[in-house]
């Protein structure tokens, strides 16, 4: 609590919250108070004057919580003047990690930060900007990579995903979908629906999640390749591609990055998604669908290889960490081609990019997920344990108590939402690399038994 130098006084909290902030005071009648929050929102409080105090709570508001700048007091408050007050869903948040350096013990505490900023019935994109829920990879990877058991909000959400669907069979990257709302469909968004359906079967076992959502995520696949795709199985419409890569050299992020080609993206998730939707098809009996959607799978395998694989030299397409590391973590490289393949991925990481992940919301899934499991936790260790940006420890040296929107709070005078849940997928790390208990691939082929049927324990880095 400290004076602004002008008639107000600033309260920090500890952490950045979402919530409100409850008013103890004491003054006269008709005296204005006034609480003014992050994103330029202010709450309003008139004193009634009674003598024994009053307390002001705007139980109907939410914002976003760090400092609070409060003008019209008289005289200095105390501390108990302010009091927060966070919300967030009633779900079971059981669950911890803690490890030798302590480092990665504060990045994954801003990861849980970021989960109660996000938890308001759905896992939320940011608090002011945009309070609904994006039909994206890196957060439907990262929230369930927090290993908290919340089976209830994600069906009910994947019915919202399915409900925000279009009667052609294309999806919304929006949910809910907003009256009116005409968005251009892109495969690197709307993908993310039948990796998620899949992911939540493997992790709960539930098949009727699958026969509720099969007949969604067929028309989504065959919209694909009717509406999307070329009769090659490439994907050619979309506007995204990979989205939030982190700058080189001056902190900052690409919105749209230039470096990975978007049809690769747009067209390795096709492939993952007709893939699921064999698997869909194996669990629920429906043998043609298993078949027609293998071989379609196969045919945009082949098609990925022939256009972007250097046989050659193994590299894929542009040789950027997305480019390299998608194929390997869908599993499309060819056995012959596979080691080359993540000795390239390591040379560009540790060569040409300095030590440093450059991936974005369409690669971080990737990264995390496949890297390890192909020998190269190491890599990924050193690129998660830094102060240096690009990183959540970089986040944590500029003063970050949750995970940030994007690698950089400020971009060309734009600020970024001080908690998202996108870049959360670090927590993938931790639990399955580090602490060694395996869960569901989001991207990948991992053999799995649903509902944890089988628990396997594999530590594969060195910290304790």
């Amino acid at each position: 609590m400290t004076p602004d130098g002008k008639d107000g006084w600033i309260f920090e909290f500890e952490r950045y919250f979402s919530g409100w902030v409850r008013l103890n005071v004491k003054g006269k009648p008709g005296t204005t108070i006034t609480l003014n929050h992050e994103e330029g929102e202010k709450d309003v409080y008139i004193l009634k004057g009674a003598p024994e105090g009053e307390v002001y709570e705007p139980r109907f508001a939410l914002h976003g919580v760090r400092h609070v700048l409060v003008t019209g007091l008289e005289g200095e408050p105390m501390l108990d003047t302010l009091a927060g007050r966070e919300v967030y869903s009633d779900v079971d948040l059981y669950g911890s990690f803690t490890c030798s350096n302590e480092l990665l013990n504060k990045i994954h505490g801003i990861v849980q930060c970021s989960l109660r900023v996000g938890l308001k019935g759905f896992v939320l994109d940011c608090l002011h900007r945009e309070p609904i829920a994006y039909n994206e990879p890196a957060s439907f990877f990262g929230s369930p990579s927090t290993r908290k058991c919340m089976p209830e909000l994600w069906m009910e959400f994947a019915h919202s995903v399915q409900l925000a669907g279009s009667e052609n069979g294309d999806l919304s990257d929006v949910v809910p979908r907003m009256p009116g709302m005409k968005r251009q469909s892109d495969v690197s968004q709307n993908a993310s629906y039948p990796m998620l359906i899949w992911n939540l079967y493997e992790c709960y076992g539930d098949e009727r999640l699958l026969a509720q959502h099969y007949p969604t995520v067929r028309v989504w696949v065959d919209f694909i390749g009717q509406q999307l795709a070329e009769p090659s199985h490439i994907v050619k419409k979309g506007w995204l591609g990979e989205h939030m890569l982190p700058k080189r050299g001056a902190p900052g992020v690409d919105f749209i990055s230039k470096e990975t080609p978007k049809d690769l993206i747009w067209t390795c998730f096709y492939y993952q998604n007709a893939r699921v939707l064999s698997s869909m098809s194996r669990v629920l009996g429906k043998k043609a669908d298993e078949k027609r959607y293998a071989a379609l799978a196969e045919e945009i395998r082949q098609a990925i290889n022939k256009t972007w694989l250097d046989e050659t030299t193994g590299h894929y397409a542009t040789k950027s960490q997305t480019s390299e590391i998608l194929p390997l973590a869908i599993g499309i490289v060819p056995p012959d081609h596979r080691q080359q393949l993540i000795d390239n991925i390591a040379q560009t990481i540790t060569g040409a990019d300095g030590g440093k992940f450059r991936v974005g919301h369409a690669g971080l899934p990737g990264y995390m997920e496949s890297l390890v499991e192909n020998g190269l936790g190491e890599i990924v260790y050193k690129t998660v344990n830094t102060t240096e940006f690009p990183g959540w420890g970089y986040m944590i040296s500029e003063g970050a108590t949750t995970v940030w929107e994007g690698w950089s709070m400020v971009n060309g005078g734009y600020s970024r939402a001080e908690s998202m849940t996108m870049l959360a997928g670090v927590c993938r790390f931790f639990y399955d690399s580090i602490a060694g208990i395996q869960e569901p691939n989001f991207y990948g082929t991992r053999e799995f038994e649903p509902g944890y049927g089988v628990i396997r324990i594999n530590p594969m880095c060195s910290v304790t």
